[in-house]
């Protein structure tokens, strides 16, 4: 994931939640709809799928909303957002 001065530039996000399944995220499926105060892209296929981004100096959140339709059933409730670090695009450490 990459985000410059709010603009999205990349995003290719598979989330896995345990074992148990996954949740796939593609900028080319989604269109950016909102720079303040927080990122908003929203899916392209009709779906009502969003995601929300929140970007500071340390880390880059990234969360989701209505897109059960983009992981493995049953496994939606427990993907969770994410953080990421916005030198290299990588997941944060948080400490």
């Amino acid at each position: 994931m990459r985000v410059v001065s709010n603009d999205v530039k990349s995003l290719k996000w598979q989330l896995w939640v345990s074992k148990r399944g996954t949740c796939k995220f593609d900028l080319a499926d989604f269109r950016q709809v909102q720079k303040t105060p927080h990122i908003v892209l929203e899916a392209t296929d009709g779906t009502q799928c969003k995601l929300l981004i929140w970007q500071d100096p340390r880390r880059v959140t990234l969360a989701h909303a209505n897109c059960q339709q983009r992981c493995t059933p049953g496994i939606y409730e427990q993907a969770w957002p994410v953080l990421f670090n916005p030198r290299n695009g990588n997941c944060a450490e948080i400490r």
